[in-house]
């Protein structure tokens, strides 16, 4: 429907400056959120007395209409709803003086809307739909309350109403999320895109508090299966979205105001488009990337987006990529059982990966790589676990396990063959993974270390029932009957493999060469169709250089190797052109031949010294190759510096260049790179707070404390508290002011982070020994029994507290004995507990002590508890001095022990 809110805007508007000249409303006063309905009467300042029902205008029931509008006004709304409370008042002040007053009613159940008391809103609503039924607006907001109660059938009725006798106020959007509820999603991409009709002017621009119902049209479109569609959806929400600055009266309900949530459904819809492709390759994969960075950069709290990028990296085969954006998601949401799953698929592929590409050869040691892998794949199956205790039901976490136990490096078949039985539970009639799981479970049979044969027959069996296209399957049961003895089924396997068009060449070939086995097995042996079989193979795999170069050579193939071929000549016939060494460059990168990447790019640079592309990928070269080369660092660093000079407004190599600095502890290089680049970041860049932050951390590790602090005001001046390195810093620049001996400025600090975090023992220590260190015992002990509170056993915690406690009773004790006594076995409880959590801290020792031995002083207790408490004194004095005998405080321990001695000896 067309936005009429526009209309009433511009009435109320007049009658608001009107207001203004009579002094009842200060300028700016809008009333932009409450429309005034048709039929009712607007009553103008000079007629307020005429009309009045009261001769008190305080107590008029127009004049109490209007206060109560204003209340509801943008220029009052309160983030707890108070305004609308104080506007029910005083419509219902206006109700006793005009019992029929039906547009107070009608704002009555608008106020109760907001406060999302959605029964009295819907009673409001019904009483002014009988007082005045041919009303629409009263309808709208009623069948608004009732899909908020999810009670659809009486808002379809109100909505049917409204769209037969006013479809000027039709709410179709309110609508499409009914037939959305309920499954009736054509239905609701009609309604949606009526009312984005409705809100788009002729030139096609939409209102702004209308852009939400693209996030509807997109999930709709979702629901349907129209991915294309879908992304033009959450596409026109993405580019209508307006400036953070425009007011939320203009940008609709904020409850719906989610860009985030735009940019994960996009980026979702961008994925499926390349799943539905079965495209690695698909431009569309950018895209999704693209805006799943954008959600990490816009909640970086978030485990969303990362989840995002995990995905488009887990459909690209970038395990490495994948597994850092999955882990980034799980430290955020450690209890998400699909992250956990998802980073532990990323890691068993990427482990996957790094034993494929380095193998032991019989007899030898296993490789560092080999060694690493085999870690990743444990730890992936401790993900799994993890996952699995969340939901044990989690089927990737099941696959996922299960494939890593079965990987040979770990040959947990029996753990593997439990979970597939187990996954074949758990997924749904039809899925694809069925197939998938019985020949997996048929693999574990046969690599068990007493292989089931027969079931993995029985298994493969039925992995072929539900996909008979599964051209592995039918080769590894060929294997198995080939095991089983039964050759006649296992070349009729390898036949229909090798006659199958849509099969790869190298399967066929595989599938040849058992069959050539399975042949010579026979008895009698076919040795002629054996020799055929065994030709044929030879023929493509024996005269393959590259397949004998490296493992990894042979997976790119003849694809890489025919282009490096054609390089190759290239350069022999034109050694000075810099691109064919480019281009050389980046198929050795494809063949993770780094070192001759960077051989190529090096030569680059020497024919054309301006080329930024030859440039940026050997500085990404030398990252691969880890920086634990100082040539490879300079290396960097001089790529790095290239890059400055030829792209000098963009910051990334002046960071990238600070990182390597950071690597040779060169600080003070590191920071000057930081501050360049912080020049360079947009003001409204949230990256400003991150550089920011790290800049002061140099000067931090540079050791220069006051530079530090300087960085780590102007830190937050440039972050905002919801910054993830906020309450770090707090802490940091905390410490920097206590050392200064600010004690004021680092309590504060302190006390900033312990808003947030109020029972932090650390912090809650740290305040205490500032409050301490600035003669406030009070605070500080405040602190430190708050810190005991949150940790009972912290040993340091309890002794400070016992130090403030003794050194109290020291004060008292020639005043009030019994107040120090009390004071002095305080101090002893403390202590005797740090030291049952830490028989090592040193310093519960000498409080324990020195409280004990003054406490016999002023307590009146019997001999024999007066040598108890000394020989117990006199034993902590003693472990204290063996603990730290080179502290200030062993002198006055020293006298004390002394003291002690003579008293037990007498």
């Amino acid at each position: 429907m067309k936005n009429t809110s526009w209309q009433s805007r511009s009435a109320l508007n007049g009658l608001c400056y009107a207001l203004v000249a009579l002094g009842v409303l200060p300028v700016g006063a809008s009333f932009a959120a409450s429309p005034v309905l048709p039929g009712a009467t607007l009553v103008l300042p000079a007629a307020l007395a005429v009309g009045a029902d009261n001769k008190d205008p305080n107590f008029d029931p127009d004049y109490l209409y209007l206060q109560a509008i204003s209340q509801e006004s943008a220029r009052y709304r309160t983030g707890d709803g108070s305004n609308f409370r104080k506007a029910i008042k005083l419509y219902d002040e206006a109700l006793k003086r005009r019992k029929n007053f039906y547009d107070a009613i009608y704002h009555k159940a608008v106020c109760n809307y907001y406060l999302k008391d959605y029964d009295n809103s819907i009673g409001d609503a019904t009483k002014h739909i009988e007082l005045r039924p041919e009303i629409m607006q009263a309808y709208v907001i009623r069948a608004q309350s009732y899909v908020k109660k999810q009670d659809y059938d009486p808002a379809l009725a109100d909505l049917n109403e409204v769209e037969k006798k006013r479809p000027d106020l039709m709410e179709y959007r309110l609508r499409g999320q009914i037939y959305y509820a309920r499954d009736g999603y054509p239905k609701a991409a009609e309604d949606f895109e009526t009312y984005i009709a409705s809100k788009t002017d002729s030139k096609g621009r939409i209102d702004l508090d209308a852009i939400v119902a693209f996030l509807d049209l997109g999930n709709t479109y979702g629901k349907i299966g129209d991915n294309d569609k879908a992304v033009d959806a959450y596409s026109r929400y993405i580019t209508a979205y307006p400036e953070l600055t425009t007011p939320w009266f203009q940008r609709g309900d904020p409850e719906y105001d989610d860009l985030p949530l735009a940019l994960n459904k996009r980026g979702s819809a961008y994925l499926d488009i390349a799943r539905v492709a079965k495209d690695p390759d698909s431009p569309r994969l950018e895209e999704a990337a693209g805006d799943f960075q954008k959600l990490t950069e816009l909640q970086p709290a978030s485990p969303t987006g990362y989840i995002g990028l995990g995905n488009v990296a887990l459909f690209r085969s970038e395990w490495d990529e994948a597994v850092k954006s999955l882990d980034k998601a799980v430290a955020l949401a450690p209890q998400n059982d699909s992250a956990l799953s998802a980073l532990a698929e990323a890691r068993r592929l990427q482990a996957g990966e790094k034993i494929g590409s380095a193998p032991t050869l019989a007899g030898a040691a296993p490789s560092a790589t080999q060694i690493a892998g085999v870690a990743s794949l444990q730890q992936s199956i401790r993900e799994q676990d993890d996952a699995l205790k969340i939901n044990p039901n989690n089927a990737l976490a099941l696959r996922g396990r299960a494939l890593s136990n079965a990987n040979p490096a770990i040959g947990n078949y029996a753990g593997a063959i439990a979970d597939f039985t187990q996954l074949l539970t758990v997924l749904p009639a039809g899925d694809p993974g069925i197939a998938e799981a019985y020949f997996n479970r048929g693999s574990a049979y046969v690599n068990s270390a007493t292989p089931d044969y027969a079931k993995a027959v029985t298994d493969f069996d039925a992995a072929i029932a539900a996909n008979p296209a599964n051209s592995a399957a039918y080769t590894a049961r060929g294997d198995a009957y080939a095991k089983l003895g039964q050759y006649d089924q296992a070349i009729a396997d390898y036949n229909r493999v090798i006659a199958d068009t849509a099969v790869d060449e190298k399967v066929k070939l595989a599938a040849q060469r058992n069959r050539g086995v399975s042949y010579i097995a026979m008895t009698p042996p076919r040795v002629k169709e054996a020799i055929a079989d065994f030709e044929a193979y030879l023929q493509v795999y024996g005269d393959d250089q590259g397949v004998k170069d490296s493992l990894f050579a042979a997976q790119l193939q003849l694809g890489a190797e025919d282009q490096l071929i054609a390089l190759n000549r290239r350069i022999g016939d034109e050694p000075t052109v810099a691109d064919n060494y480019l281009k050389r460059a980046a198929v050795y990168d494809k063949l993770k031949q780094t070192d001759n990447a960077i051989t190529d790019y090096i030569k680059v640079t020497e024919l054309d010294p301006t080329n930024a592309v030859a440039y940026q990928n050997l500085a990404a070269d030398y990252a691969l190759k880890g920086y634990s080369d100082p040539a490879i660092v300079e290396g960097g660093i001089a790529a790095n510096t290239k890059l400055i000079a030829l792209r000098p407004t963009d910051p990334t190599y002046l960071l990238a260049r600070g990182d390597l600095y950071v690597g040779q502890n060169k600080y003070i290089e590191a920071a000057k790179d930081y501050e360049a680049a912080l020049a360079l970041i947009p003001a409204t860049d949230a990256k400003r707070a991150d550089v920011q932050y790290q800049i002061a951390n140099l000067y931090l590790g540079a050791k220069d404390n006051a530079r530090a602090k300087q960085e780590f005001d102007a830190y937050f001046v440039a972050a905002q508290a919801s910054h993830p390195k906020y309450e770090e810093a707090l802490i940091l620049r905390g410490d920097l002011l206590r050392d200064a001996k600010d004690y004021p400025g680092a309590i504060a600090d302190y006390s900033k982070f312990l808003v947030n975090k109020p029972t932090d023992v650390k912090v809650l220590k740290v305040r205490g020994q500032a409050y301490l260190d600035s003669k406030d015992e009070t605070n500080a002990l405040a602190d430190f029994e708050a810190a005991i509170a949150g940790a009972p056993n912290d040993a340091q915690a309890l002794t400070l507290a016992s130090n403030i406690y003794y050194n109290q009773g020291v004060v008292i004790a020639q005043t009030d004995p019994d107040k120090a006594s009390v004071l002095f076995r305080k101090a002893a409880a403390s202590t005797r507990q740090a030291i049952t959590s830490d028989p090592a801290f040193a310093g519960a020792y000498f409080y324990k002590g020195v409280a004990l031995a003054d406490n016999v002083k002023v307590d009146n207790i019997t001999p024999v508890e007066q040598k108890a408490q000394r020989e117990e004194a006199l034993a902590a004095l003693e472990k204290f001095v063996e603990l730290a005998p080179t502290s200030a405080l062993v002198p006055d321990a020293q006298k004390t022990i002394a003291e002690l001695k003579k008293k037990l000896g007498a």
